[in-house]
């Protein structure tokens, strides 16, 4: 079991098992149980060595924040009704950091699940896939942290004024790649 604290410092437990599984299948459609299968009915797709493939479910809850908040939030039903909370109450608590709380605890209850009922595969991929994500979010937060935006705000000041544009000249954002 994983918890996490929304912004009203109350706590929740993300606790996943068979019958959570069957809770969430129920409410949203999704099947955690096929997690490296792509999500049924979804068209989202990734290019891989050239060849289109369908994006597998860890992918797509790991890339959307509202679908995964949407299996969260079904996780969270009993706890949200001995509240007497709805799922706009709770949803509304997500803010700040909470989001991040909350999807680091479902993963590692997903992850802890698989590994419990001996799907290492699962819980291998999970792993991988989520270090994947923190290593790719660390990459954008650098390269964004490098940008001089002094000396870009300058060049694009400079450069629009010898064009003869003077102040009334558009700045062009810079933008981040990965060369």
């Amino acid at each position: 079991m994983s918890s996490f604290i929304d912004k009203q410092n109350d706590s929740w437990d993300l606790r996943i098992d068979f019958n959570s599984i069957r809770h969430v299948k129920r409410i949203t459609g999704i099947n955690l149980l096929k997690i490296q299968e792509p999500l049924e009915g979804s068209e989202a797709t990734v290019e891989h060595e050239g060849e289109t493939i369908r994006m597998p479910l860890f992918t797509e809850l790991a890339t959307d924040p509202l679908l995964l908040c949407e299996v969260i939030l079904a996780l969270l039903k009993g706890q949200m009704e001995a509240r007497s909370l709805s799922e706009d109450d709770l949803a509304a608590r997500f803010v700040g950091g909470v989001m991040a709380e909350s999807r680091k605890a479902f993963w590692g209850a997903l992850i802890n699940f698989f590994q419990e009922e001996s799907q290492t595969d699962s819980a291998q991929v999970l792993k991988a896939n989520q270090e994947l994500m923190t290593h790719a979010m660390r990459f954008k937060t650098n390269q964004i942290e490098a940008l001089k935006i002094e000396e870009l705000v300058e060049m694009q000041f400079s450069k629009s004024s010898t064009n003869g544009q003077g102040s009334s000249g558009s700045i062009q954002a810079p933008t981040l790649s990965g060369n």
